[in-house]
This record gives C-alpha cells, sequence and structure tokens, in this order.
C-alpha cells in the first residue's frame, strides 16, 4: 500500500508584525481561512483516486486544482496542529515570539494549547487507521506539522519513505509497506 502525502499550496494571508494574544489567535483564523494560491501546478502524473483530505478549506482548494473533478473524502483528523495564544495579554509582541512559545507549549504538552503534541501523536496514529481502512493506495493533502508528526508515525509503523521528506507547499512524500 502507497500513502502519498501532499502539503497545501500557499495561504495568501498577511501575518501582521507586533499584536496581543486576542490579535495573534484571530490572526491564526484568518490564516485558517485565507485562500491559496499555486503560480504553477505540479504535474498530474498521480492516478490514484481515493484522496484525503483535511477539515479546512485550504486543503480542498489545493486537491481540486491538483486533482479537478474527483471526489475528496474529508476527516478534521487530518487538520492542522492548532495555535493558541501562549498567555493572554493586551501587550503587542512579535508575531514569531506567539508562534515559537506556543509551539514550544505544544511540544512540551501544555494545556494552553488547543491540542498537545501527545494528543497530536495518537491523532496521527487514528488517521494512520483511517488512511488503512480501504487497504487501497491514497493521497492525503494535509499540513506542514500535522505531517511531519505523521511521518514518524508512518515510520514507526514500518512504512517506508521513498525519497526526501520535505514539507514545503506542494511537496509530495511517498511512503510504502
Amino acid at each position: 500500500m502507497k500513502i502519498i502525502l501532499i502539503r497545501h499550496g500557499k495561504v495568501w494571508y498577511k501575518w501582521r508584525g507586533l499584536v496581543t494574544s486576542e490579535g495573534f489567535n484571530q490572526a491564526c483564523i484568518g490564516y485558517d481561512n485565507g485562500e491559496i494560491k499555486i503560480d504553477e501546478v505540479p504535474q498530474r502524473d498521480l492516478d490514484i483516486d481515493l484522496i484525503y483530505i483535511s477539515g479546512l478549506q485550504r486543503t480542498y482548494d489545493t486537491a481540486n486544482i491538483l486533482f479537478p473533478g474527483r471526489v475528496y473524502v474529508k476527516n478534521d483528523i487530518f487538520n492542522e496542529v492548532p495555535f493558541n495564544s501562549f498567555m493572554d495579554t493586551k501587550i503587542k509582541l512579535p508575531m514569531f515570539v506567539w508562534l515559537v512559545i506556543g509551539r514550544m507549549q505544544w511540544m512540551f504538552n501544555v494545556r494552553r494549547q488547543f491540542e498537545t503534541k501527545q494528543e497530536t501523536v495518537l491523532r496521527a496514529r487514528e488517521a494512520i487507521k483511517v488512511l488503512e481502512t480501504q487497504g487501497r493506495d491514497c493521497i492525503l493533502v494535509s499540513h506542514g506539522l500535522f505531517m511531519r508528526n505523521l511521518n514518524a508515525e508512518l515510520r514507526r509503523q514500518n512504512y517506508v519513505v521513498k525519497g526526501k521528506s520535505k514539507y514545503n507547499n506542494l511537496s509530495r512524500i511517498y511512503f510504502e509497506r
């Protein structure tokens, strides 16, 4: 069985420089609802008809550009690891501070984040079960951080990666078992 992971297209969203905790949370919502832009459509060389997408619009839009006219299986289990501000404050901080500390909280399983790393790992394990349900080759259009965790879990479950694991927009990672 082959599983091909594809990261969604580039989201056209302008992150503001200095924001409060509420501004950061609103920016995350804005990014999640942002439109994607694909300047150049990669070669359409995949004949796999089982295509999974997350519940976020950018994966549907990406799949629709890469695989037009196909039916997609949508499941929130493939969503990106969500962000939350690392504290509540009216103090404006640079965006990178919110991003870095928020991800550190996630990594160290701090409950301030909507999901901990431990929960993401469990979700990745469940996602693999979903991908294996049909017992057929499949494609998953998903998100960078979730794909990293899914990649690690696929390897733990004896899937072999073919080529390099890149998490750039539209990059493909091939797994086989």
